[in-house]
């Protein structure tokens, strides 16, 4: 999957307590595909952080943040639509 600008991803802040994430939305996306994020700690107030690497939930993860996961519903849905999309055989012209 690729990053792009608004989607939701789970945000690790370094030095977090209780392994929950953070919502985050990507902001930018850079040439070699960190992200920088802006969301919400878990008491409700806004963080933003730079140069954050994106992983697959099932990759291997860091033992220390800062990172961000897709959602598991993204990845699954991703996949859903990836096997649905099927090269035609042939293609007709529309009449």
């Amino acid at each position: 999957m690729k990053p792009s600008i608004g989607r939701v991803v789970w945000y690790y802040p370094a030095n977090h307590g209780d392994g929950q994430p953070w919502p985050a939305l990507i902001a930018y996306v850079h040439p070699n595909e960190q992200i920088t994020v802006g969301g919400f700690r878990a008491d409700g107030t806004p963080f933003d952080d730079r140069w954050i690497t994106l992983y697959l939930p099932d990759a291997p993860l860091p033992q220390e943040g800062p990172y961000c996961t897709w959602m598991p519903y993204q990845v699954s849905a991703a996949s859903e639509a990836a096997a649905k999309v099927s090269a035609p055989s042939s293609l007709k012209p529309l009449k």
